[in-house]
């Protein structure tokens, strides 16, 4: 029994030596991956530093931020109105296509409810000074809150949801503009939209996701806008400058890069931290309790056991292999971005990175410690959210340029290209295929203006979705620009 037990002794003995050895050698292997291919990023000359990717800050006294906290102050006073309950919707759709412009409307429709236009007015007058404070924005060079990005994702970022409040209260107060007949001043407060959307841009993928959600809310204060007749062509050529100047896909280069680093100074913090308990995200929750039955604690017993362990091994080797997957992801979809600004389409560039990520994709769904990477690869999307903003900008454009034609031929051209250079230097591209967006003129004397969308397939300006009953106009079978919507639809869908 004695020699047995020695025998046995020795043979856990040896085989917790070769577990160390096998452990030690793939930590080494792991580990030199990883360096070596940080060291071939930065030979071809890729940023892996935070100081490399934070933007040049502002000059001295150009700095919007002062003025955009003032603003902030009075925005919302816990007032209980229409604007912090049910604020107007710009350009809301009734069938697929076709969009009620709500500042024509004899009140303002929310669901089932109305809100008269002088509930509108007076809770706006009551964010005067607010609004006053965000006229001064395009005064300033940019709106930086110097963040600390070596908080890494611990980064508070409080300032988000005021950025999409001011845009949300700016817009209301586009729409009351309009149905006052002052479209003067709804101009000035979309110029404010755009400069805040210009104006900010931090390289953090959620401020990136919030700036275009800033631009898609512009987009439908816009469109509101040009419903009106009240309008200049110099006005018009301001606006159509500012969206111009927006970018939205050269940003994201930088902003991968920033959540490149974060990521591995995140895995580094975590192999570094010794109460760390991340075991469950490979399994699932820990359990919720033991029931005093033996057979459950000992199962619970075995299952910390095995969770510890994991977590043993994840610091000393696998977290090197995670950190690899998430560089190779991560430079995978800077070079879709780098092909999308040098082809000027996405279509290609998407259907490369898929291809690319495919046999990564795999290894990474085998630990769900590169949840950081699955996010920004699956479930986040940036590429769709980045293609659904270069869409809108460029059928904005679009939109006003021909409403600038229209104003002085009193019709619309039967080309895009009679719209240049006097209003476009170039005919507008699809940003799905880079072909020009494709536009023609209705038996009526309007006109269908639409881009592909993102499955690159034309089907003649369908603005119909390919399943359910979604209105939103980019997700038609094509992204046809919206038409304003009949009274007699507009009472079908009120009903």
């Amino acid at each position: 029994m004695k020699r047995r037990l020695l025998i046995f002794g020795a043979v856990v003995a040896v085989a917790c030596i070769v577990a160390a050895l096998a452990l030690l050698r793939s930590t080494v292997h792991s580990q030199n991956a990883v360096e070596k291919y940080k060291n071939q990023l930065r030979a071809a000359g890729e940023k892996l530093t935070i100081a490399e990717l934070v933007p040049p800050r502002p000059e001295s006294g150009k700095n919007g931020v002062g003025i955009f906290s003032q603003a902030t102050n009075y925005m919302n006073f816990g007032f209980s109105d229409i604007l912090s309950t049910n604020s107007p919707f710009p350009m809301r759709f009734v069938i697929s296509g076709k969009a009620m412009t709500v500042w024509k409307q004899p009140e303002i429709w929310y669901n089932s409810a109305t809100n008269s236009w002088d509930d509108l007015g007076r809770a706006l007058e009551m964010r005067g000074a607010a609004l006053d404070l965000l006229r001064e924005i395009p005064e300033y060079q940019q709106i930086d809150f110097e963040l600390d990005y070596k908080q890494g994702f611990d980064l508070v970022l409080p300032h988000l949801s005021k950025l999409k409040e001011a845009a949300q209260l700016l817009s209301a107060d586009v729409i009351y503009k309009l149905h006052q007949g002052d479209a003067a001043a709804a101009v000035t407060n979309i110029h404010v939209m755009l400069s805040l959307c210009k104006e900010w841009n931090e390289p953090l993928l959620i401020s990136q996701l919030v700036r275009i959600a800033l631009a898609q809310i512009t987009f439908n204060a816009q469109w509101e806008l040009l419903q009106s007749d009240g309008l200049s062509d110099s006005q018009l050529a301001l606006l159509q400058n500012d969206w111009m100047k927006l970018d939205f896909v050269g940003p994201m280069e930088n902003t991968i890069g920033m959540e490149r680093v974060l990521g591995s100074l995140s895995i580094e913090k975590w192999r570094k931290t010794p109460g760390l308990s991340t075991a469950w995200w490979a399994s699932g929750p820990p359990p919720s309790g033991s029931s005093g039955d033996w057979m459950d604690e000992l199962q619970e017993l075995g299952e910390s056991i095995a969770g510890k362990t994991k977590m043993a091994f994840w610091r000393a080797s696998w977290s090197y292999d995670d950190e690899l997957w998430m560089l190779q992801a991560d430079q995978i979809l800077i070079e879709a971005i780098r092909q999308i600004q040098k082809d000027g389409r996405f279509k290609n560039a998407l259907a490369e990175k898929d291809r690319k990520l495919k046999p990564l994709n795999l290894k990474m769904q085998r630990r769900i410690f590169v949840f950081l990477t699955l996010d920004l690869v699956n479930s986040i999307s940036p590429f769709d959210k980045m293609l659904a903003a270069e869409t809108a900008k460029q059928m904005v454009i679009t939109a006003i340029a021909l409403k600038r034609f229209c104003l002085k031929h009193k019709h619309f051209p039967e080309k895009l290209t009679e719209l240049t250079p006097e209003y476009l230097p170039a005919v507008p591209r699809d940003p799905v295929d880079g072909k020009p967006l494709r536009y023609y003129l209705n038996s009526d004397g309007t006109f269908t203006l639409y881009s592909i969308g993102k499955d690159a397939k034309d089907d003649r300006g369908d603005p119909n979705p390919v399943t359910g009953k979604s209105r939103n106009w980019l997700e038609g079978r094509d992204a046809v620009w919206p038409q304003p919507a009949t009274a007699a639809e507009i009472q079908s869908f009120l009903k």
